[in-house]
C-alpha cells in the first residue's frame, strides 16, 4: 500500500517520499512489521473486519551472517 498524497511538513516543506511499502508483502522480517490492515466506515464494521483476518507463518531459522543472508 502507497500513499500518493503530496503530504508537507510543519513549516510547508515537501515531506520526504520513501519507495518502501507501508505493509510487508512475503517476507515478515522483525516484529511489529505491518501485515494486515483494515479501513472501515466505522468501529464496529472496523471490529467485524479484524476478526475475519487469519494471519499464518512459515518460520525459517534466523540467518546473523551477511553472506549466508545473501545466498538465500
Amino acid at each position: 500500500m502507497t500513499c500518493s498524497l503530496n503530504l508537507q511538513n510543519e513549516d510547508g516543506s515537501d515531506m520526504v517520499k520513501v519507495s518502501k511499502s507501508a505493509m510487508v508483502r512475503d517476507i515478515i522480517r522483525s516484529a511489529g512489521d505491518i501485515v494486515a490492515m483494515v479501513v472501515a466506515e466505522d468501529q464496529q464494521t472496523a471490529q467485524d473486519a479484524l476478526e475475519l483476518i487469519d494471519v499464518r507463518y512459515d518460520a525459517v531459522d534466523a540467518v546473523a551472517d551477511v553472506y549466508a543472508a545473501m545466498a538465500d
